[in-house]
C-alpha cells in the first residue's frame, strides 16, 4: 500500500487526472490495496480498469479487487464530485454489479460517463438499467456485451426513457446483436434515436445495421459520426445515408462572409 500511495503521490504532484489501473506499479493482489489507491478517488476525474489487460498478474482476480474498490468509493458518502468517468472493460459480471448497485446512490453526482464494453452483462440488467434510469450520462459504451437482442431492447429502453435521453452525446453498441429470430430492436433503437435530441455519436459497427430498418438516423441532423463499419450497404441503405448528408448540408448554418480587407 505504501508503494501504491507515493505512486499517487506522484501523479497527484503532477496533476494528472486519469488513473488507468493498467498503470499501476506491482500487483493489484487485494481489494484492500486498491482501495488504499482510490482513497484519493474524489479527486480522479477518470477511473479505468480493463481486466484483459490484468489478467497477467499474479493474482486470482484483480479486476475483482479493482471493481470492489471503485464500488467502494461510489458508496463513500466523502466521495467528491470530482469522478467523471468509470470504465470497465471485460470485467466479470459479478463484479459489475457491485458498481452498479453502487451507482444507484446519490454520490459522484458529476459520473455522466460510462463504459462497460467486453462485459457480459445479461446477468446484472436489472442494475444497469436502474443506472441507465437514474443518472444524467452524457457518453455510455456497452460494445461486445454480447447482450441478447431482447436485453438489447430492455437496455436501449431504459436509457430511452431515462435522465440519459436529455443529455447523451454518444453511444457505443457495437458488437451487440440487432436483431435474432424472435426479437429486433430496430423500433427501439429508432425511437431512443428520435427521443435523444443531443445524440452526436452513434456506433453501429458488426451489430448487423441495416439502415433501411433505420429511418431516424436520416432525421437526426446532428449526427457528427455514425460508425457501421461491417454492414452491408444495399441500394436503400444508401439512400437513407444521403438523405442524412442532404439533410445536414440544408441545415447548417452558412459561414459568414470574411471581412474585406482594410
Amino acid at each position: 500500500s505504501v508503494l501504491y500511495l507515493e505512486y499517487l503521490k506522484e501523479l497527484f504532484e503532477r496533476k494528472v487526472r486519469d488513473l488507468n489501473a493498467a498503470s499501476l506499479p506491482g500487483t493489484l493482489s487485494a481489494a484492500t490495496d486498491c482501495a488504499a489507491l482510490l482513497r484519493f478517488g474524489s479527486y480522479f476525474r477518470t477511473f479505468a480498469v480493463d481486466g484483459a489487460a490484468l489478467a497477467v498478474a499474479e493474482d486470482s482476480d484483480p479486476a475483482q479487487a479493482v471493481a470492489a474498490a471503485v464500488a467502494t468509493v461510489l458508496q463513500s458518502n466523502k466521495c467528491r464530485s470530482e469522478l467523471e468517468c468509470v470504465e470497465l472493460r471485460h470485467i466479470p459480471a459479478s463484479s459489475v454489479k457491485q458498481v452498479l448497485v453502487a451507482l444507484q446512490n446519490e454520490y459522484a453526482p458529476s459520473m455522466t460517463q460510462l463504459d462497460l464494453s467486453g462485459c457480459k452483462l445479461d446477468s446484472c440488467v436489472e442494475s444497469l438499467n436502474a443506472v441507465l434510469c437514474m443518472r444524467r450520462f452524457t457518453r455510455i459504451a456497452l460494445a461486445r456485451c454480447k447482450f441478447k437482442c431482447k436485453t438489447l431492447c430492455e437496455v436501449l429502453n431504459a436509457i430511452k426513457n431515462g435522465q440519459a435521453a436529455h443529455t447523451l452525446h454518444a453511444l457505443d453498441i457495437s458488437g451487440n446483436c440487432l436483431r435474432d429470430r424472435t426479437y429486433s430492436a430496430f423500433g427501439t433503437l429508432n425511437k431512443l434515436i428520435r427521443g435523444t435530441p443531443e445524440l452526436r455519436v452513434l456506433r453501429l459497427s458488426d451489430c448487423g445495421a441495416v439502415l433501411r430498418r433505420l429511418r431516424a438516423i436520416s432525421e437526426h441532423t446532428h449526427l457528427t459520426e455514425l460508425d457501421i463499419a461491417g454492414a452491408k450497404l444495399t441500394a436503400d441503405d444508401v439512400k437513407v445515408l444521403r438523405n442524412l448528408f442532404e439533410r445536414q448540408s440544408c441545415e447548417s448554418p452558412t459561414p459568414a462572409p470574411a471581412p474585406a480587407p482594410a
